[in-house]
């Protein structure tokens, strides 16, 4: 089983952002925000206690890199913030 990242609520998105993680048995995950160029924006634990995730980061308008990892597997999407 494979984990996955669907897509956020809303592609652009404004901050927070919405996103929701299914093929994993995780109570939680680390979720990392990064820039296109590899630079960590934020670093989080999340507990996978709602079907849609919220992550409040403070970046400017951009192209980010949103990976989930809960210790066996990752997934990563591309996030247009605006």
């Amino acid at each position: 089983r494979q984990m996955c990242i669907r897509d956020s609520i809303e592609n652009p998105t404004v901050t927070p952002i919405r996103f929701s993680v299914s093929g994993t048995s995780a109570e939680s995950i680390e979720v990392v925000v990064a820039s296109m160029s590899g630079a960590i924006i934020t670093r989080r634990h999340i507990p996978l206690d709602a079907e849609i995730l919220s992550l409040d980061i403070n970046a400017p308008h951009g192209v980010y890199l949103l990976s989930v990892n809960d210790g066996v597997h990752q997934s990563t999407s591309r996030v247009i913030i605006r």
